[in-house]
């Protein structure tokens, strides 16, 4: 076989996303990138996250990705859209080239095992499923999960082949990192005892595969795959690594405070229903990742006689791979149906506890694939299949071709948010979330009047309090950008009457007080009512920055609400009302300055900043 065969998997990942260096950042991307890594500002934040960060979620650990961004930002800077999807692409051909590895490691003994391990790989490289994590700079968490997971597992089998014990203590550093990129990596409690289980140790393979003649099956030694069993040492190593990983990593979870789902009180059949339909809505997305869905809802799952149908298949699946270890002594095909379903596990729980606001995706499926590729790689070079081999390899390269077509169709859908939740609001027209999300892209654009139809189709369509909020806040800003401050005002108390904890509604309102203010005292008249309305100004910029203190438009407006104050109390001859706004003025732009030092070269701030300290040595006198 070729030498070069090897890079056929990267070659066509990169056919595949060649797409996303020139996408935009889409759905959460911009909250992470623009307001919620400015409060990280060292790497000991990303293990210990400061406090009040804006919408960050108490259901996750994962410092391994936030390093990440700030290894991008350190390399690219905020505006380098192109670099974090080159990074992102570039995590997925490292994972795609460890699942090379790994398959050739288990299918050693297997004739053909290399072209098995490339096709394999293949599998993996161009699955469409992957399109989300890999063109969503925020869905980078499996993949960074899987760069650890998978060469841990390798790893474990190297301690276990050799006893050497670097090895071993590699595996465990990968196994954590793993963890702290995203929760899914779980699943090595289960897959890597399976790895040892069910895998022949190097040299038994190497029997193996020197005795396998053509046309008969492997003459596997009565050992294969069980010599090692033996050695209890080995056995308790790799339990306690497992273990003291898991703990440490648990310990961390727990001095963060990370929340692990809510309580449900629904029927145990609604728990029922919720685990089999996510079984299989996962079962048939692995193999047919038809259509695109990233916005996954529950009438996605399939129906009962698909449901059923799936089931079936699986469990004849399961029941074909215990035959093969029991006739031929060799664990691969069940390792790898394993693989799957530990991997796809946690998935299955944050659908049935309703531990996310995502209880269905498309990016969940990222490691769990890693089974379906060794699956199929494995069918590609199974001796007892006889003539059938051929027809396999070729059914498995067909389906390689069309993967890569797919995936390239989705590339192009993520490229844009317009192309991405104009696909989503197509599909789930009654949902409201795409639709707040499509608004989002409209209004950004500047195009009102399709912003307005998006989000009222957001506020009537199927939606929670926090969508209907956001919904109203958004439409509150599209008025208000239209000098119809009234209507503004209007949009921003209703969406405060849905969610009063919204922050951009309260800034909203921060922001029309300031310009009330501004335009009546540039009228010349109502003293009282300027005052009246920059201290409900000040109410509201620092209502905002209790719910988010790293809001920088809000802390800023606060700046200029105080130091507005300032001023006319001391054209009002009242200094010590003056100094203390002005004091306040100044502590503000202090902070904000030390949340953002790169504000600092903002002429704006210089200005303020200079005038209020000159304000403060004018009083002082």
């Amino acid at each position: 076989m070729k030498r070069w065969i090897w890079l056929v998997p990267l070659l066509l990942a990169l056919v595949v996303y060649a797409p996303a260096p020139w996408g935009e950042l889409v759905w959460d991307d911009p909250l992470v990138f623009d307001k919620q890594m400015v409060a990280f500002k060292s790497i000991g934040d990303a293990f210990f996250p400061p406090d009040d960060i804006f919408q960050w979620s108490k259901h996750y650990y994962r410092p391994v990705v936030i390093l990440s961004y700030m290894l991008d930002i350190s390399l690219y800077g905020n505006a380098q859209t192109a670099g974090l999807h080159i990074s992102n692409v570039l995590y997925h051909l490292a994972v795609t080239f460890f699942v090379l590895l790994l398959a050739r490691r288990l299918f050693r003994h297997l004739p053909n095992g290399w072209l098995g391990a490339v096709l394999a790989a293949t599998i993996f490289a161009v699955h469409p499923i992957h399109t989300e994590s890999v063109s969503w700079i925020a869905g980078r968490s499996d993949v960074l999960a899987a760069l650890f997971f998978v060469p841990c597992i390798m790893l474990t089998l190297n301690w276990r082949d050799t006893g050497g014990k670097w090895a071993l203590a590699l595996a465990a550093l990968c196994y954590m990192l793993a963890l702290m990129a995203k929760e899914v990596a779980i699943a090595a409690l289960v897959i890597v005892p399976a790895a040892l289980a069910l895998t022949p140790p190097r040299a038994n393979m190497r029997i193996a595969a020197d005795k396998f003649m053509p046309g008969q099956n492997p003459m596997v030694p009565p050992s294969f795959g069980f010599g090692f069993r033996a050695n209890l040492r080995m056995w308790l190593a790799t339990a306690a690594m497992l273990l003291g990983i898991t703990g440490l990593y648990l310990v961390l979870r727990q001095v963060e405070g990370v929340a692990y789902g809510v309580p449900l009180e629904v029927p145990w059949l609604e728990y029922a229903a919720r685990f089999e339909k996510s079984v299989a809505y996962y079962l048939v997305k692995v193999l047919v990742p038809w259509p695109q869905s990233n916005h996954a809802a529950w009438e996605s799952a399939p129906g009962s006689i698909v449901t059923n149908g799936v089931f079936l298949v699986a469990v004849g699946l399961f029941v074909l791979s215990l035959m093969v270890w029991r006739r031929q002594r060799d664990g691969v095909l069940l390792l790898a149906l394993l693989w799957f379903g530990a991997a796809v596990a946690p998935s299955i729980a944050v659908a049935v506890r309703h531990i996310s606001g995502t209880p269905l995706a498309e990016r969940y499926l990222y490691l769990p694939s890693v089974g379906l590729a060794l699956l199929l790689g494995i069918v590609c070079c199974l001796p007892f299949l006889g003539n059938w081999v051929k027809p396999a390899r070729w059914l498995v390269i067909l389906l390689i071709g069309v993967y890569v077509a797919a995936g390239i169709e989705r590339g192009m859908v993520w490229i844009s948010n317009e192309k991405l939740w104009i696909d989503t609001t197509n599909k789930l027209p009654s949902h409201g979330e795409p639709w707040n999300l499509l608004g989002i892209e409209y209004l950004e654009q500047r195009k009102y009047a399709k912003a307005l139809q998006a989000f009222q189709r957001a506020i009537t369509a199927q939606n929670n309090a926090t969508g209907r909020s956001y919904a109203k806040r958004n439409i509150a800003v599209i008025y208000q950008l239209q000098n119809d401050s009234q209507r503004a005002k209007e949009f921003y108390l209703s969406a405060l009457e849905e969610r009063d904890d919204n922050p951009e509604a309260l800034h909203g309102l921060g922001v029309i007080y300031l310009d009330e203010a501004r335009n009546i005292e540039q009228e010349g008249d109502g003293e009282d009512q300027v005052a009246a309305k920059l201290n409900r100004a000040v109410a509201y910029f620092a209502a905002t920055l209790g719910l988010n203190s790293y809001h920088v438009e809000a802390r800023w407006g606060l700046v200029t609400a105080l130091a507005n104050l300032g001023r006319r109390y001391e054209l009002q001859r009242n200094p010590e009302q003056a100094v203390q706004h002005y004091q306040s003025a100044l502590a503000e732009v202090t902070t904000l300055i030390a949340h953002d030092p790169a504000l600092q070269s903002r002429q704006d701030i210089q200005n303020t900043r200079a005038g209020i300290r000159s304000a403060l040595q004018r009083l002082a006198r």
